[in-house]
């Protein structure tokens, strides 16, 4: 029953081109038709006209199938089309048809050019750097070019966000996110090179181990701070006047690491022992047994008792003796 149904309405499809029967449906398929939707219907390959406005207009809901990908197109044969319509189990009594001898469907479609996707993505980098752009220099380049996108017609609208944060060691990835109508159809990973510039500290000059630093043996270079291991230093004021704990060479990037503060106190010297017990200070004098920094702990010899204790640093000729509260 249903091949018979079928063949008839091949027949009346490929065979029938009279005019509309009084009363009847005429239905003229195009040769080409343009589709907006997800699925192709008869009423976007065709015009279906009548007097029962019902009918005609559930004839032109018919599905025949999924719409192609935008900019892309696909071609329905007579048999293809003849079985997608007796598929639908539509009535077709009194219809008649003007048909080509093959129908090519295409979806609307529009171009989101890859400039335009990458603007946005460099746009996303450059905001969510926002103020830190006043006190540092960055160098926001594209890591690759980004292809043309062909997207379906609709009001679209470009949407990005850094899904891992901002890397300036690896590119950084962003993803662009392409909205038509308002609905999400597609997202685009583009990575971006983000590269943090300062002026870092190096030695101008080869400097021996324990030597103090000065401001004539450091200076600023320009680097690209990203590539950098942490410990750098940015602010001379923080290193002028601390001691080398090894050699550097000249050039060489000073960290942290390499520094430590000067010896104010050193063994043998002779200190003021100052002691503080509620709010009575009383004070002694030591000879100090160990060299020692500002801040420092180090074993101090009271003169009067000869007994040794412990005593904080607190500059170039006096300590705080600690007493039972670590204090």
């Amino acid at each position: 029953m249903l091949r018979k149904a079928g063949w008839l309405l091949i027949f009346l499809l490929f065979w029938g081109t009279g005019q509309a029967l009084a009363g009847g449906i005429a239905i003229v398929v195009h040769e080409q038709a343009v589709v907006t939707g997800s699925v192709i219907t008869l009423g976007d390959i065709a015009d279906v006209s009548g007097s029962d406005s019902a009918r005609v207009e559930a004839l032109r809901e018919i599905s025949l199938g999924n719409a192609p990908a935008p900019g892309s197109d696909v071609v329905l044969t007579p048999e293809l089309l003849g079985a997608r319509l007796a598929a639908s189990g539509a009535d077709f009594s009194g219809v008649s048809w003007q048909t080509p001898q093959t129908v090519y469907v295409s979806a609307a479609s529009q171009t989101i050019s890859g400039q335009d996707v990458l603007n946005r993505a460099l746009a996303t980098v450059r905001g969510q750097l926002g103020a830190a752009k006043n006190s540092k220099t960055f160098d926001i380049n594209p890591a690759e070019e980004v292809a043309d996108t062909v997207v379906p017609a609709g009001a679209a609208l470009l949407k990005a966000n850094i899904p891992y944060g901002i890397r300036f060691n690896t590119p950084t990835t962003v993803n662009v996110a392409i909205l038509i109508d308002g609905v999400p159809y597609t997202t685009i990973s583009v990575r971006v090179n983000v590269k943090q510039f300062q002026n870092v500290v190096v030695a101008a000059a080869p400097i021996a181990s324990r030597d103090a630093l000065t401001t004539g043996s450091v200076r600023y270079e320009r680097m690209d701070v990203g590539r950098l291991a942490a410990g750098y230093i940015t602010d001379i004021n923080k290193v002028v006047g601390l001691m080398a704990r090894r050699s550097i060479t000249d050039g060489m990037i000073i960290t942290e690491s390499m520094l430590d503060e000067p010896v104010v106190i050193k063994r043998g010297s002779m200190v003021n022992i100052v002691a503080r017990i509620g709010g009575i200070e009383v004070t002694a004098v030591g000879q100090a047994m160990q060299d020692g920094r500002q801040g420092e702990v180090i074993r101090v010899q009271n003169m009067t008792s000869r007994k040794m204790i412990a005593a904080r640093v607190i500059n170039d000729s006096s300590v705080l003796a600690i007493t039972y509260n670590g204090k």
